[in-house]
């Protein structure tokens, strides 16, 4: 049996522009991450609440 859930809470990110300067990075929070350009940005699937930043990152 499934019950209905419903959730109602409000989210604030807190997006950084960082540069990497070399080393190696570790992941700690995903289960994978990847590098690519700003202007491939617009090819992922983005949860809605990360899409105004992602607009913004792609107009740098």
């Amino acid at each position: 049996m499934k019950l209905p859930l419903k959730w109602e809470f409000s989210l604030h990110l807190y997006p950084f522009l960082c540069k990497w300067t070399g080393g190696l990075l570790a992941i700690a929070e995903h289960a994978q991450a990847i590098w690519v350009d700003k202007s491939e940005l617009q090819d992922y699937d983005w949860a809605e609440a990360d899409l105004p930043i992602v607009s913004e990152i792609s107009e740098l």
